[in-house]
Order: structure tokens, then C-alpha cells, then sequence
């Protein structure tokens, strides 16, 4: 996080000790540079370390004035890309999101959460559960679901039996949760809706969605099977895809980490977070160079999270 004049910026999502209170929009700062304002070129490509600071440090001053005339006073979220304008110049460009934050006062209630990756669920024709979410917030529990579409371009609703099971192996069913689902890009994430999950979150060890009906592109369906498998199991494109087993020693075939992204894409469904980890290695291989043996490390480590 860095600080300037109280206003602050982070590649995160949010700041230790302050709360966002309100969102701006996205913000940019740009800066174009001829080859003749950055310093020495070597065979006129690349670029002395000096000047790209120094054009970097000015698309974050863009971007930190263009939010403040937004009204903000943070920007959270940042990312910086250089791109090569055929070898005239560079453009260097910073963006986030705008916010507008204040410090948490110490007896604040916040609520707690607990993202699942190891639960069950009937896979659809039209539906792929990428996590699950606890939310604890004193007297109130809820659930939030992250869903990615599949053969569909939105789903508004899904109707669901969620059973949830403790460390004293007592099982709390949820008959006919309601989930509602906002359009956002290729995942869509549920409203947290109430759910009883027992008197304390930390000894929930599993959870099992058996989905009755949803709506997917204004349809109304419900599911030929009721078979619950595990995210890992169900992630496999149907289009040819093939497991993750199969999949890590395939990506070792690639030159570098957009192809490794393009293979993960091709063979199995992606959700938020491993899209995430591909985005970043493709930014880092655009600035640092081949990127491929961390994106493989990375996507390893997302695997084996899933066990």
C-alpha cells in the first residue's frame, strides 16, 4: 500500500484497518513517451530500468489525480501495463478502482467469512460451482455461492437443498434455499441469502448442494441427475476437456504463460480464482518475460488446494 497525503493505493482489495464506504468507478492514468525522452535503447527495443520507473511513477500520479477529481481517496485494485507502440515508444498505463474509505473505529462490527473449495453438488447442463462462502455476522448467517455458466449466458435463479455438516457430525439441512445471481462478466456470484449452519462457522467440515430447479437464459430447468461430485470432478470442458490429472503434464507442451492459459481455457471450466492466476502470469510475462514455469507452479498449487 502506499501512502501519499492520506490518499491511498494498493494492488489489493482493500486497506488494514479502513473500510470502503463507497465506489468511484474505474480510473486511469496513461503516459505515452517517445523513444528520445527514455534514456539509451540497446538494438532500439529495449528500455534503460530508470525510465520505466520514472514513466511509471507518473501513470500512477495520472491515476491518482483522475481519481481525486472522481472524489475518491483511494484507488484499490491497481495494475500497470506496458505496451510497445512499435518500437516509437511506450505507453505505460495504470488503472483501479476508485474509492472513497475511512478508518474502522474499534467497535465495529465486522463480519466474518469462509470460502470452501471441498463441497458437493450435482452438476446441470448449465452450471459449474467454482467456491462457497460463510459469512458470520454476529446473530446473522448466510451463504454466498460463485457459480460460472456453462452453455448459457446468464442464470438469474437456482433453488437448492444445502446440507452442512459440523465437526460433531451433525448434519443442519436448508431446504429450498432461494439463490439470486447479478450479471458479472463469466462468473456470477450469488446474494448472501440466510442460512442456519450452526452456532459456529469454524466447525462446519463440509458442505453438499443438491439443485432443484434454476433459471438459465429466461428457462426454466432441472437437472437430470442428482449425483453430488466434488468442483475437481466437475470442471472437465465438455467439449473434449480432459482432468486435471491429465492436464498439468500437457501445459509443460507450451512456450510460454499465454499458452499455458490457452490450454487451461480450452480443456477445463474456469473460475475466478484461476482466472486470476492466469491474468497475473500473462501481465508478468508481459513486463518481466517468459512467465511459463511460475504459471504452472501456480495452477499446481490451485489443483492441489482443491483435494
Amino acid at each position: 500500500m502506499n501512502n501519499r497525503q492520506e490518499f491511498m493505493i494498493t494492488t489489493g482489495f482493500s486497506f488494514e484497518g479502513y473500510r470502503i464506504t463507497e465506489y468511484k468507478g474505474i480510473v486511469y492514468g496513461e503516459i505515452v513517451v517517445p523513444n528520445g525522452l527514455l534514456g539509451a535503447l540497446t538494438n532500439g527495443t529495449f528500455f534503460t530500468i530508470e525510465s520505466l520507473v520514472v514513466a511509471r511513477e507518473t501513470a500512477l500520479r495520472n491515476l491518482e489525480y483522475f481519481a481525486k477529481e472522481k472524489g475518491a481517496n483511494g484507488i484499490v485494485g491497481v495494475d500497470i501495463d506496458i505496451c510497445d507502440l512499435n518500437g516509437k515508444g511506450l505507453l505505460v498505463s495504470a488503472n483501479g478502482t476508485g474509492v472513497v474509505v475511512e478508518p474502522i473505529k474499534t467497535n465495529d462490527v465486522l463480519p466474518l467469512s469462509l470460502k470452501f473449495k471441498n463441497f458437493l453438488y450435482n452438476q446441470t447442463d448449465h452450471i459449474r460451482i467454482g467456491s462457497v462462502t460463510l459469512w458470520d455476522n454476529r446473530d446473522n448467517h448466510y451463504i454466498e455461492t460463485e457459480i460460472i455458466p456453462v452453455n448459457a449466458k446468464n442464470i438469474r435463479a437456482v433453488t437448492a437443498d444445502i446440507s452442512i455438516k459440523t465437526a460433531f457430525n451433525t448434519v443442519l439441512e436448508n431446504r429450498n434455499i432461494i439463490l439470486f445471481f447479478d450479471p458479472n462478466n463469466t462468473t456470477l456470484k450469488s446474494r448472501i441469502t440466510s442460512i442456519n449452519y450452526g452456532e459456529y462457522m469454524e466447525l462446519v467440515q463440509s458442505i453438499s448442494i443438491d439443485i432443484k430447479s434454476y433459471i438459465a437464459d429466461d428457462n426454466l430447468f432441472e437437472p437430470d441427475s442428482h449425483e453430488l461430485v466434488s468442483f475437481a470432478e466437475s470442471i472437465i470442458n465438455e467439449n473434449g476437456g480432459i482432468n486435471p490429472e491429465e492436464l498439468l503434464p500437457k501445459l509443460e507442451s507450451a512456450q510460454n504463460a499465454l499458452e499455458v492459459a490457452d490450454i487451461c481455457r480450452e480443456n477445463i471450466v474456469i473460475d475466478s480464482e484461476l482466472e486470476q492466476i492466469l491474468e497475473n502470469a500473462i501481465k508478468m510475462e508481459r513486463v518481466y518475460g517468459n512467465n511459463k514455469d511460475s504459471a504452472i507452479k501456480n495452477i499446481r498449487q490451485y489443483f492441489e488446494n482443491l483435494k
